[in-house]
């Protein structure tokens, strides 16, 4: 009960744009991360200008794109000042390759088990995945809807592409 009394609290300051008072302990922070209780993080840039409502038992984030979550399933709420999931910067050469085309994306010649997370262009993940020894992973794209994704490999590598 505590938990979700603090979250209340939580979602009604960052809803009125008391970003300060909740943002305490993260210097910069750059994303609004709401975490299910299944493990899920949706993650909303806080240039996006999030806005956050409440309509019966759900709450409603509207940022690039609107989620309705059930507020039974809500684990937390924080920020963090992590780089924008969204962001690609120059990928260096190397052998690493990705492939992709609507239905599978394909990693090949990374470091072993390098984590693989794929991106809405808001910033929502919406696959993980991880190399296998040899630096390999297939990962199917049939259940996504069509839209541009981007996908973070380690820390410093990002890709987009289109379903």
């Amino acid at each position: 009960m505590k938990k979700a009394i603090l979250l209340l609290i939580l979602i009604g300051l960052i809803a009125t744009g008391n970003w300060s008072l909740v943002s305490a302990g993260v210097k910069n922070a750059t994303t609004l991360c709401i975490e299910e209780k299944d493990g899920t993080v949706l993650k909303f840039t806080l240039a996006s200008r999030p806005k956050i409502t409440f309509r019966g038992n759900y709450t409603v984030v509207q940022a690039d794109e609107i989620k309705l979550l059930q507020f039974r399933n809500l684990a937390r709420a924080y920020f963090t000042d992590e780089d924008d999931p969204t962001a690609v910067s120059e990928v260096a050469a190397g052998a690493e390759q990705m492939q992709a085309n609507a239905n599978e994306v394909t990693f090949n010649g990374f470091k072993p088990l390098t984590p693989v997370l794929v991106y809405t262009t808001a910033g929502t993940l919406v696959k993980k995945g991880q190399t296998d020894v040899n630096g390999y992973l297939q990962m199917t794209m049939q259940d996504l809807p069509r839209g541009i994704y981007v996908v973070k490999t380690g820390k410093k590598q990002a890709f987009k592409f289109e379903k």
